[in-house]
């Protein structure tokens, strides 16, 4: 009858050490969460245009994947507001190179050449914040892009 006891301290105990999974992120615990969503590069190179359009949606995937890998973290409360810009950048950016995409994708190649033509990469919504959020982190000592930050 003792062990009953006992086992209840023991699930109380690891409950109050943070058992349940919602603990906040250490820095080198964000740290690598942010190292392993920027694990693979989000350069657009030049592409002929039959090419673009799938580069583009790679693109899009890519900003997805890294809004989807930290929306869910609770990162150090230093950080938090930064890490929610991350995400709203980066699934602005998802979206909109998305709706592109599926534009470009139906279209007529006369279309679809105009349309990759006029796109501007630099001035693409949600690009900014999301830029800014990682400089900032960066700023604040955080290491984790493949390129080091350049």
């Amino acid at each position: 009858m003792k062990r009953l006891p006992c086992l209840a301290l023991a699930a109380v105990a690891l409950a109050a050490c943070g058992g349940n999974g919602n603990a906040r992120l250490s820095k080198s615990q964000y740290e690598d969460k942010l190292r392993s969503s920027f694990a693979l590069p989000l350069l657009v190179v030049n592409s002929p245009p039959s090419k673009a359009v799938d580069a583009l949606g790679q693109v899009a995937a890519r900003f997805g994947d890294i809004a989807s890998r930290l929306s869910h973290l609770r990162a150090p409360t230093d950080v938090q507001a930064l890490n929610k810009q991350l995400v709203d950048g980066a699934s602005r950016v998802s979206a909109v190179l998305g709706a592109l995409v599926a534009t470009a994708r139906d279209a007529p190649a006369a279309f679809r050449n105009r349309l990759l033509a006029e796109f501007d990469p630099a001035h693409i919504a949600g690009l900014d914040e999301f830029e800014r959020a990682a400089a900032e982190l960066e700023a604040k000592g955080y290491k984790f892009r493949p390129t080091g930050g350049t």
